[in-house]
């Protein structure tokens, strides 16, 4: 008897007649369906509904690992980033700037780092000049103090200073085979140009030129360098003044972490009275080590007066003054297997650079 293909049931069977067919199905077929569709409906009484909610509890697991989630209204600061250094204390306008696998925030003109014009560089400023104040007659460099008098006949000054470099940071060698230390660099001075013209020139003027900033002594544990002098120049009314570059902290030898920077903040220079440009010395960069490896070097700050000492590689070595005016010194550094102690050096001193037209 031929019946239907999944659930076989039977079908009609052309030599019955319509009776037997409606008996057939009375007593045979509607059974059948009636089993089926009272299963069906049994098994989907023990389903979930197509949409339905579930309560966070009811999940397994699901309130344990949110509870090892941050918040949505989660915020952060720079300073929480394990690979970014001193932004926290930066004061404002600072910049961060990638030195190895480290951010660091430094000052924006550190980061540019200090360059110069000439005259011929900037076009029609030597015809301006000339038209305005005449011709240059003499350049004199101060570099000791005392009083400066506009010779006869000057119509305008161009003053330029700057303030001592800073001096750099001593190192202490303990021998360790895997231990090492580098010093920080000095800062570079701050500096101060100015134009005075002929109707605002002074009968005289005291110059105070800054001392270079001493060297970090080489005894245990190792100096800190010297800050420089700060250099001035003054009518007794009208001041213009440079501070010098900060210091280099100095270092013992180490197998852990440590880090040498300036022995203080930006040192910046002002004008009180004049018309003219200031600009904040330039900061050494901080040597950081990181189980004892070097991670970023020490780099003395320059001034626009005068270039800093160099740096060194892995070995030992003293730390050597820069060269000009208001230069840090470079840093001084220890490698492993070396018990000496090596001092940092000093920074350059300051100056009074004066320019006389006629």
């Amino acid at each position: 008897m031929a019946s239907t293909a999944h659930r076989k049931y039977p079908l009609p069977d052309e030599q019955r007649t319509v009776a037997e067919e409606f008996y057939n199905l009375l007593q045979s077929v509607l059974p059948m369906v009636d089993l089926d569709v009272h299963s069906l409906s049994q098994a989907l009484a023990g389903k979930a509904s197509l949409s339905h909610p579930h309560e966070i509890a009811h999940v397994t697991g699901l309130s344990t690992a949110l509870a090892g989630k941050m918040p949505i209204s989660q915020t952060f600061h720079l300073a929480d980033l394990n690979d970014v250094e001193g932004a926290e204390e930066a004061p404002d306008g600072y910049v961060l700037v990638k030195i190895g696998d480290v951010w660091l925030a430094q000052a924006a003109n550190a980061a540019l780092g200090n360059h110069k014009h000439n005259i011929e560089a900037i076009d029609g400023l030597q015809a301006e000049l000339q038209k305005r104040v005449g011709n240059l007659s003499r350049i004199l460099y101060h570099t000791t103090s005392g009083t400066y008098t506009p010779a006869p006949g000057v119509k305008a000054i161009r003053v330029r200073g700057c303030g001592g470099g800073g001096g750099s940071g001593g190192v202490d060698g303990l021998g360790g085979s895997s231990q090492r230390a580098f010093s920080c660099g000095g800062s570079g001075g701050s500096y101060f140009d100015i134009f005075i013209p002929s109707g605002d020139l002074a009968a005289s003027y005291e110059c105070v030129i800054g001392a270079g900033g001493t060297a970090g002594s080489s005894v245990s544990p190792g100096g800190d360098g010297g800050t420089g002098g700060t250099t001035s120049f003054s009518d007794g009314a009208k001041t213009a003044t440079a501070q010098g570059g900060a210091g280099g902290r100095g270092m013992q030898a180490t197998s852990s972490s440590a880090e040498a920077g300036p022995t203080g903040p930006v040192r910046t220079a002002s004008l009180i009275g004049f018309v003219g440009l200031a600009l904040a010395s330039h900061p050494a960069v901080s040597c950081y080590l990181v189980d004892g490896k070097f991670v970023s070097w020490s780099k003395p700050g320059s001034s626009p007066l005068g270039v800093p000492g160099p740096g060194h590689s892995n070995g030992s070595d003293v730390g050597v003054s820069g060269s000009g005016y208001g230069a840090g010194a470079g840093p001084a550094s220890v490698g492993g297997l070396n018990a000496a102690n090596y001092s940092g050096a000093a920074g350059t001193p300051g100056v009074i650079i004066i320019e006389e037209y006629v």
